[in-house]
């Protein structure tokens, strides 16, 4: 039995943070019967929380591996109406959904991939528009997780089985910030503004494509989409409600150009896709689809995944996270894609995220789809990242002609009408730095030069530099000019946040300086 203090925190945290119940809101717990302790303890924080009703949803791996392995895939593929009307009642009626994660990795090892492949997809199908409600924020929904022994003893194998148990239980705490001494949503309010500090240098930068590298065999470079949007920590449904999706969380995640990941990528930790343990696995993309893969270990289920759907080899999401993040140093592979995806740089298979593109929640998927948007009925999650791993970034060159025009709205000056030059250059990227976690040498090298500028002669007057942190570097440095490294307004800028209407020129840049 775990803590009783640390497992009513991480109960109450779901709650009020994960998915934030309303008033009179309807809430679904769905969950294992590995976990039955955490399942109680977030039921009753919901009605204390004020729900109207607390649902729960019973599952369980080992008579799910009996039903895959003695069902035929005919009946497996027959979805109850009574399952698709309950689905449609919850949409209806606004609820929102605490998942709780207890994996059994490997256990249907033994299961035809065919049949799994089958069943799963008639599921998606049946429920699209369930997977729609949620990855459309039109609801709240969290993950969170509870051990259980056959889990546990694989990820601390040298223990016996209690004491794995308690030394799982403890890792998902420290994880999820739960501790005996602190007030978790207090810890989880510091660290969402932290997330949402370090989207906001994100999304300064404007990437075209970020190229990644490192000793293992990766050498990929994503493209993301026009107007792409970092995303991670808390989010906001359509209604206006904060919730946090997930319970760790430490990536900050955007959208790829579905049509535009080429190179190879090298998985560095294992996947758990549907009780199956994929390992040791590789995939070669050209203009964004997978063209080639092997894996070690369950092949046929990497093959399964990637032949879901036309979008399924395509990927939708790619992540950054800092080698230097706190699951990363516990050394811990939790075999779990919750907490694994939190401790590498990763990407997803599939299905993409409408929050990650402007505008993206209140369009159509067909209209987005135009934009670059990858439709699926997975999401697919693998990790990549490694200690050794380099990104470099791949920026646009900015043309002077019709840089910005401005126009005036509300008192407001608005840069518009950005004409590219059609040139991208490559400049080594440091997330460690560039989100305040780390510096190094070679990544304080760089810093931006608000002011007026003529790209083509490589000259520049009226200038004021300023470090990543939005500090003013001593100006009798001599400093060269750089490439144009913003696509984006440049009054919503942190580096030019002193600068004011009277002051800005249709000519303003923000530039990326050597010393």
């Amino acid at each position: 039995m775990p803590n009783s203090i640390l497992l009513n925190k991480l109960a109450k945290l779901a709650v009020i943070t994960g998915v934030n119940v309303q008033k009179g809101q309807e809430v679904v717990i769905r969950t294992t019967t590995e976990a039955k302790e955490l399942a109680r303890e977030v039921a009753k924080e919901c009605y204390l929380a004020g729900a109207k009703r607390v649902n729960v949803q019973w599952s369980d791996d080992f008579i799910s591996h009996d039903a895959l392995a003695y069902t035929a895939v005919e009946v497996l593929e027959d979805i109850p109406k009574w399952r698709i009307d309950q689905a449609q009642t919850y949409v209806d009626d606004g609820a929102c959904f605490i998942s709780i994660s207890s994996p059994v990795p490997g256990l249907n090892k033994d299961i035809d991939g065919m049949k799994m492949q089958r069943s799963g997809i008639a599921v998606q199908k049946a429920l699209y528009f369930f997977r729609e409600y949620l990855m459309g924020n039109r609801g709240q929904w969290t993950i969170i997780a509870a051990p259980n022994p056959i889990w546990a003893k694989q990820v601390f194998p040298s223990l016996d089985e209690e004491q794995a148990v308690e030394a799982l239980w403890n890792a998902i705490f420290k994880a999820s910030r739960v501790t005996e001494d602190n007030d978790p949503v207090a810890e989880w309010k510091k660290h969402n503004e932290t997330l949402s500090k370090h989207n906001r240098i994100l999304n300064d930068h404007a990437f075209k494509s970020l190229h990644f590298q490192n000793g293992l065999g990766t050498d990929l470079t994503v493209e993301l989409v026009d107007d792409h949007v970092w995303a991670g920590g808390k989010e906001t449904t359509t209604t206006g409600v904060v919730f946090n999706p997930n319970i760790p969380s430490e990536e900050n995640f955007t959208m790829p150009y579905k049509w535009g990941t080429q190179g190879k990528v090298v998985a560095t930790k294992p996947l758990n896709y549907q009780g199956k343990l994929i390992e040791d696995f590789w995939l070669v993309f050209k203009d964004g689809k997978v063209v080639d893969y092997d894996a070690k270990k369950e092949k046929g289920a990497l093959k399964n995944i990637l032949e879901t759907d036309e979008g399924s080899s395509y990927i939708g999401e790619i992540a950054l996270i800092s080698h230097d993040s706190p699951i990363s140093n516990t050394n811990i592979l939790f075999l779990n894609t919750l907490f694994d995806e939190n401790a590498s740089c990763h990407m997803a298979l599939g299905r993409a995220y409408p929050m990650n593109i402007k505008d993206g929640i209140n369009t159509p998927i067909e209209e987005l789809e135009k934009r670059g948007y990858n439709k699926s009925m997975v999401h697919s999650d693998f990790m990549f990242g490694s200690e050794d791993m380099t990104i470099t970034e791949i920026v646009p060159i900015m043309s002077r002609i019709k840089v910005f025009e401005r126009e005036l709205s509300s008192g407001q000056t608005r840069l518009t009408s950005r004409e590219k030059a059609g040139v991208t250059v490559k400049r080594p990227f440091d997330f460690n730095y560039l989100t305040g976690l780390k510096a190094n040498k070679a990544s304080s090298r760089f810093a931006y030069l608000v002011g007026r500028a003529d790209v083509e002669k490589n000259t520049y007057f009226g200038v004021t530099p300023y470090m990543h942190d939005g500090s003013r570097r001593n100006q009798a440095k001599p400093w060269k000019m750089g490439i144009s490294s913003s696509r984006q307004r440049i009054q919503s800028s942190p580096y030019a946040k002193n600068k004011t209407e009277e002051n800005l020129h249709d000519d303003w840049y923000v530039h990326t300086l050597s010393p």
